[in-house]
């Protein structure tokens, strides 16, 4: 009877070591726990606060946007760095309103997007407006083809188009 106990719990002893190692080999390797929808969440929320630090950098910058997102961060609009980071894949938003002023972009034009791998079936987007929206994206389609705006074509219009476009021909290179 004793023996059977013991035995019992050198296996349970066994099985609960194997768990906690399993665990930490995990973690270690940065393999993500959380779950999918905690990340949409909070890729929205970051892309909403990162829009906040864009208008008033904008506000104070003569309606001029920053050359690059980390100057939000070095400007005192955004405290921490890691904002400017995807949470699903630790991955940099890709910045598209470089060079330009606020006044000469319609509300529809993306500004800020994460990587067409960060989410399942599409792109979180903040535009102009400082809305963000989940844009499906089929899979082997440019970013082209899904944020290509409904206004009419303006200067302004027509340079993001074309960064637009060399973002698809460095993305869908590498597939």
């Amino acid at each position: 009877m004793k023996k059977s106990l013991l035995l019992n719990g050198a296996a349970c002893a066994a099985v609960i070591a194997a768990a906690v190692a399993f665990f930490l080999v995990f973690q270690e390797r940065g393999i993500e726990t959380e779950p999918q929808p905690r990340f949409e969440q909070k890729c929205v929320s970051q892309l909403m606060m990162i829009g906040d630090a864009l208008h008033l950098y904008a506000e104070s910058h003569g309606s001029a946007l920053p050359e690059t997102l980390d100057l939000l961060t070095l400007d005192g609009q955004l405290s921490d760095p890691e904002m400017l980071r995807c949470p699903a894949k630790h991955l940099p938003y890709i910045y598209l309103g470089y060079d330009f002023s606020l006044a000469e972009l319609s509300a529809d034009v993306p500004l800020v997007l994460d990587h067409a791998r960060s989410h399942p079936g599409g792109v979180h987007v903040l535009y102009a407006d400082f809305q963000v929206r989940f844009v499906p994206m089929p899979r082997g389609s440019g970013f082209h083809a899904v944020l290509h705006g409904k206004q009419p074509e303006s200067a302004a219009r027509k340079r993001m188009d074309e960064r637009i476009r060399r973002l698809d021909d460095l993305f869908l290179r590498k597939r």
